[in-house]
């Protein structure tokens, strides 16, 4: 789970996770951070 989100992110979130994706990100040591996130293809691959 992605800490101190901020509301658009948990949205964000909900809306993937409801389609079987994933949400995640990552710190950049000098400055910033990346949101990325992943759907299956078809919908028969979701959960």
């Amino acid at each position: 789970m992605i800490a101190r989100m901020g509301m658009g992110l948990s949205i964000c979130l909900s809306i993937i996770d409801s389609h079987g994706g994933r949400l995640w990100t990552a710190d950049h040591e000098t400055r910033g951070a990346t949101a990325a996130f992943t759907l299956p293809l078809a919908a028969s691959e979701a959960p």
